[in-house]
């Protein structure tokens, strides 16, 4: 848990989201 990837630049961190990016596929868990 060092970086994360996003393809959003601006993305409200109001609720507790994991961004985990394997091979450039983005999972997004709220």
């Amino acid at each position: 848990m060092s970086h994360y990837y996003s393809e959003e630049p601006n993305v409200p961190l109001k609720t507790k989201t994991i961004e985990v990016c394997l091979r450039g596929q983005c999972f997004r868990f709220i």
